[in-house]
C-alpha cells in the first residue's frame, strides 16, 4: 500500500540542500516509516495521509450529476448548405469548439485538412 505522509517543506529541502544529505534523508525516510524495519503498532490512519480531499471511490460532494451527450444515430446527420458563392458547407451536431476545413481535388494528388479549435 502506497501513501504520502505529512512532511514539512522545509526538512525536504534541509535534505537536499545540506551536505550531509544522507543522514538528513534517512532521518526523513525513519521518519515517515518507510525503513525496511518493522515498526511495532504502526498506526496509519485515514488522517495522516496528505491529501484532505475523499478517495476517489466515493463521490464528490457538491458536485452536480454529469449530463453527458446522447450518440443517437438521428442526432448526428450531416447538413449541407450551398452559400450564394457556390461553396458547400457540412455541418454536423458536435460537441466542442472546433471545425475541419478541407478541400480534396480528386483529379489531383493534392488534398488539405486543417483542424481549427476555436477558443
Amino acid at each position: 500500500m502506497k501513501m504520502l505522509m505529512k512532511v514539512s517543506q522545509s526538512s525536504l529541502t534541509v535534505a537536499v540542500t545540506k551536505s550531509a544529505i544522507q543522514r538528513k534523508t534517512f532521518f526523513l525516510v525513519k521518519k515517515c516509516n518507510f525503513s525496511s524495519q518493522k515498526v511495532p503498532n504502526n498506526k496509519i490512519t485515514r488522517k495522516s495521509i496528505v491529501t484532505p480531499f475523499p478517495p476517489l471511490t466515493e463521490p464528490v460532494p457538491n458536485l452536480p450529476k454529469a449530463i453527458y451527450a446522447t450518440t443517437k444515430d438521428e442526432h448526428q446527420t450531416t447538413k449541407v448548405t450551398v452559400l450564394s458563392n457556390g461553396l458547400k458547407v457540412a455541418s454536423e451536431n458536435r460537441f466542442g469548439q472546433f471545425c475541419t476545413i478541407g478541400g480534396k481535388y480528386p483529379k489531383e494528388f493534392f488534398e488539405f485538412y486543417k483542424n481549427w479549435h476555436l477558443a
